[in-house]
């Protein structure tokens, strides 16, 4: 299987990403349908704005499919956080996933990198040696 990794937006098919985000982490943790019409606009259009909001990108693709995303916030000096990894289910347990944190990281360079990973991409940041802080907090607004 050939990934290519692209590290920025142009040309994207912002409708895909979406299902992608869709079906490959929000349909999992929170088990619940599609939205349709306007709510699945609204979804879209909040997933395209926190990529192009985002000072790094890293998407994973496989025969012109996105397949994988990732993303970051930095200030290219001391301190970035790692947000939205993503590998839709189909192609899962190839590597795609371990790919794309690697390409952010080369990417972002050395700084201090915080991540809140779900128990499935907690061992993909341990690989590259992340361990858990005791001492982080966050503030957190639900979307309306």
């Amino acid at each position: 299987m050939n990934i290519q990794i692209k590290h920025d937006l142009t040309g994207i098919n912002w409708n895909e990403l979406a299902n992608l985000y869709w079906e490959g982490m929000v349909a999992e943790l929170l088990r619940i349908p599609r939205p349709q019409a306007e709510a699945w606009e609204k979804f879209a259009a909040e997933n395209r704005l926190e990529l192009e909001n985002s000072d790094h990108v890293c998407l994973a693709y496989v025969e012109e499919r996105c397949v994988g995303a990732v993303h970051a916030l930095s200030d290219g000096v001391r301190d970035a956080a790692i947000f939205g990894l993503v590998v839709h289910p189909e192609f899962r347990r190839r590597g795609i996933a371990t790919q794309l944190v690697q390409e952010l990281l080369a990417d972002l360079g050395p700084v201090s990198i915080l991540v809140r990973p779900d128990a499935a991409s907690a061992p993909i940041f341990r690989k590259f040696e992340f361990r858990a802080l005791s001492d982080v907090m966050a503030l957190r607004h639900e979307s309306s």
